[in-house]
């Protein structure tokens, strides 16, 4: 594990057609993004904690938005079945809004995110090239028979 997870603390004003509002964390670690979230219907019910996972392998791309007064995190994932239970996300994105005052935490979860994803890219290519060059050496020993 190359460090301990991000926790950033997130809001989504419009859930459910605007009659709901979302609070949650969102952590990042070697395996993706853990959302954990909590919906409070018309600001008076308090909904099931819940939790989705999105893999890195799944992260299609993903961009800190900055603004005087806030920042936003913008996740885009690959396939809608991704966030498919994820009340927040339209058409496979995310749009996590962050405290100002959170905002370094925010750059410190992008930084990390973005190495994990380059780890996983390189893990990939690595394991590519292996079945790459054990197929070479499958083809080189069927052909000297």
């Amino acid at each position: 594990m190359l460090t301990d997870p991000i926790s950033l603390p997130f809001s989504i004003k419009k859930v459910h057609s605007g009659f709901a509002r979302m609070d949650g964390i969102v952590k990042v670690s070697e395996r993706g993004l853990t959302i954990e979230y909590e919906v409070k219907v018309l600001g008076l019910v308090r909904l099931q904690v819940r939790e989705c996972h999105v893999p890195i392998s799944e992260i299609e791309s993903y961009q800190l938005k900055k603004s005087w007064f806030s920042t936003r995190l913008v996740v885009r994932t690959k396939s809608l079945r991704t966030l498919c239970t994820f009340p927040g996300s339209n058409q496979a994105e995310v749009v996590f809004k962050i405290r100002r005052s959170r905002r370094k935490t925010a750059e410190q979860l992008i930084a990390l995110l973005g190495l994990h994803i380059s780890d996983y890219v390189l893990q990939c290519l690595l394991n590519r090239t292996e079945d790459f060059n054990r197929f070479s050496e499958l083809n080189a020993s069927a052909k000297m028979r």
